[in-house]
C-alpha cells in the first residue's frame, strides 16, 4: 500500500481538524483500489474514526474524499454507490474500467461516535476527460 494523499478538515463538527488518509492498494493488473482512514487526536493520541476500501474506477473506486461544514463527504465512482459497513458496495452499471460515467456524492456526519449519511445521495455525471 502506498500514501497517495492526506488532507485535513472538521468532519466531526467539533471545530478540530481530523486527518484523512487516503491509500492506493498496489495490484499487478488495472484496479486501483484505494482505503481511506479518517484520525482524530484524542488525549494527544491518534483515535481511528472510520477505515473502509472502495473498489476500483469501474466499480465503486474512490474519486474523492473531503471535509466539508463539519462532515464528511465520499464521492465514489458509479450509480448509487454507497459505504457498507467497510467497503464500497455500487450497482452495475455498464462502463469499461477506465471511464466510469457518474459519480455518487455522499455526505456524513459524525453522531454518536460514528458517522451516518446526512441527506440523499447525489449521483452526478464524471465530467469530459476526469
Amino acid at each position: 500500500m502506498s500514501l497517495v494523499k492526506t488532507s485535513y478538515g472538521d468532519v466531526t463538527g467539533d471545530g478540530r481538524e481530523e486527518a484523512i488518509l487516503v491509500f492506493s492498494q498496489d495490484s499487478e493488473g488495472n484496479a486501483a483500489y484505494k482505503s481511506v482512514y479518517v484520525y482524530t487526536l484524542e488525549s494527544s493520541r491518534l483515535k481511528l474514526l472510520w477505515a473502509f476500501m472502495t473498489g476500483h474506477r469501474g466499480d465503486g473506486g474512490l474519486r474523492r474524499v473531503y471535509a466539508e461544514g463539519g462532515n464528511l463527504t465520499v464521492e465514489l465512482f458509479g450509480k448509487e454507490t454507497r459505504i457498507e459497513e467497510d467497503s464500497a458496495s455500487s450497482r452495475a452499471e455498464p462502463t469499461a474500467l477506465c471511464c466510469p460515467k457518474s459519480f455518487t456524492l455522499t455526505h456524513y456526519h459524525w453522531h454518536n461516535g460514528r458517522f451516518e449519511q446526512k441527506g440523499a445521495m447525489d449521483v452526478r455525471p464524471v465530467p469530459a476527460g476526469k
